[in-house]
Order: C-alpha cells, then sequence, then structure tokens
C-alpha cells in the first residue's frame, strides 16, 4: 500500500526545479518514489510516494517534501488528512501513515484469521435442493426408457 505526499505550485514548474526534486530524491535510496503532476500539459507538482512497509517511509517522506517546499516555494498537501499541511504536522503524518500501514496489514491478514470461512446455510440449501431435482430427473428418466422397452411389441 502506498502513501502520498503532493507538492503544488500555482505556477508551472522549471526545468531546473524538477532537476532539484530528482537530485533531491537521489538521497532517498529508492525510500521515496517521485511521480510528476501535470495540468493541461503543464507541470504543476510533484507526487511524492512511499511503501508503508518500509520502515524508512515516514521519516524520508516528510524530509523530502518539506525541504523541497520550502526550497522550491511549493505547498504540501496530504490527500489521505485532505488538505495541506505544514512541517510541524509531521507527526499527525506519521500516525496517519501508521494507521494506513495497518488497516494494510489487517486487510492482507484478515481472511487467514480465525476459523475458515463456511458456506452459508442458503447455499448449502440450494445445492441439496438442485441435487435432489438433478436425481429426479434421472431417475424419471431411467423409468421412462425402462417402461417403454418393457411394453414393446415383438
Amino acid at each position: 500500500m502506498r502513501y502520498e505526499l503532493f507538492l503544488r505550485s500555482t505556477e508551472p514548474l522549471t526545468e531546473a526545479q524538477l532537476d532539484a526534486v530528482a537530485k533531491k530524491l537521489e538521497g532517498t535510496s529508492g525510500a521515496v518514489d517521485v511521480e510528476a503532476y501535470t495540468e493541461g500539459g503543464q507541470p504543476l507538482g510533484v507526487d511524492l510516494v512511499v511503501d508503508v512497509e518500509d520502515p524508512r517511509a515516514t521519516t524520508a517522506l516528510c524530509e523530502s517534501a518539506f525541504s523541497l517546499a520550502e526550497e522550491l516555494q511549493l505547498t504540501v498537501y496530504d490527500p489521505q488528512l485532505s488538505r495541506p499541511v505544514t512541517a510541524g504536522e509531521e507527526e499527525e503524518i506519521r500516525q496517519q501513515l501508521e494507521q494506513v500501514s495497518t488497516f494494510s496489514e489487517a486487510a492482507l491478514v484478515a481472511p487467514a484469521a480465525g476459523e475458515p470461512s463456511a458456506m452459508p446455510s442458503t447455499v448449502w440449501i440450494w445445492l441439496v435442493l438442485i441435487g435432489a431435482a438433478l436425481l429426479l430427473y434421472v431417475v424419471s428418466q431411467l423409468m421412462t426408457c425402462g417402461l417403454a422397452n418393457s411394453f414393446k411389441l415383438t
């Protein structure tokens, strides 16, 4: 599962700004991925993405996002919190990322937790009725063929 922070500008980003983003993210050792955000063919920002299972994720994401925002005059927007965020809210972002991570783990583990799921009783009832109907059909076909053969005139 992924966690994202969006860096946005009201004006299109220059090549120098995009290069600064790439250079800054080289130092994260692959913990933070970047995706360009364009509107009308113009680069208006970048999306910083981390894998929630990566233990370096929160620190690398917040450090990268807030230093880039300050350096390039960008606004940091957290889509999970549905609002712009500042460096002072790093703890809230960390908590949200942990919540997403916990949810991700629970979703992956849920089917294996507890007893194996059984079919609902209504499914069993329908299967029994369909089986009985098929059995009656086969028996009636056998009886029809048997009766027809016994009354043949030779």
